[in-house]
């Protein structure tokens, strides 16, 4: 019996414009850093003496869907009309091309927040440290990391979604415009053919 092998996946709009995931991932990216001294640090702040060792947990889930998701959706639809994407899958990795650049952005800042004090406003860094202090504690270090890595892969399958989202997003409006543009053509009102 013949061995058959299988095509590995293969991703034709980011080999042919891998330049708009970076970018649009990028830009994206800037405006959530932006979001969380906003809205994440009173959250912290709120939530802390309430929540003890499980406010990072909260916190960091509560905001995957109210900052995470959106923005891949919003990087997903930006990318897909741009790149005139013809698959889901193409919404999915704009989304994760969008967590990846956050993720990477938030390291960044995490590492310069100490030196630079705007750059430590962006990196959460008079409440993420108290945060993951106090669930270091109460978890232990081992049951925190393993938290931390499964968080990781649900923001990833969550901003994987939200890139789907995005997908259809863009062609829902895209077919709405276009419908519209020529409903308006062969309309008598507007002085064309009918």
């Amino acid at each position: 019996m013949a061995h058959r092998s299988v095509p590995a996946p293969s991703f034709p709009a980011l080999r042919q414009d891998p330049r708009t995931f970076v970018v649009v991932a990028l830009v994206v990216s800037v405006i959530g850093l932006f979001m969380g001294p906003a809205i994440m640090t009173p959250a912290y702040r709120v939530l802390q003496p309430a929540l003890g060792g499980m406010t990072l947990t909260a916190v960091e889930m509560l905001f995957a869907f109210l900052i995470d998701f959106p923005l891949a959706a919003l990087a997903s639809v930006v990318t897909c009309r741009v790149i005139h994407a013809r698959r889901p899958a193409d919404g999915a990795l704009a989304g994760a091309f969008f967590l990846a650049v956050f993720i990477a952005l938030i390291g960044v800042c995490l590492l310069l927040g100490p030196v630079n004090s705007f750059v430590d406003v962006l990196a959460l860094g008079e409440v993420f440290p108290p945060a993951v202090a106090s669930a270091s504690a109460a978890l232990g270090k081992g049951t925190l990391a393993l938290l931390l890595v499964m968080f990781v892969l649900f923001d990833l399958v969550l901003c994987t979604l939200g890139g789907i989202t995005g997908y259809f997003w863009a062609t829902l409006f895209g077919r709405e415009a276009r419908d519209q543009v020529a409903s308006r053509a062969v309309s008598p009102a507007s002085g064309g053919p009918g």
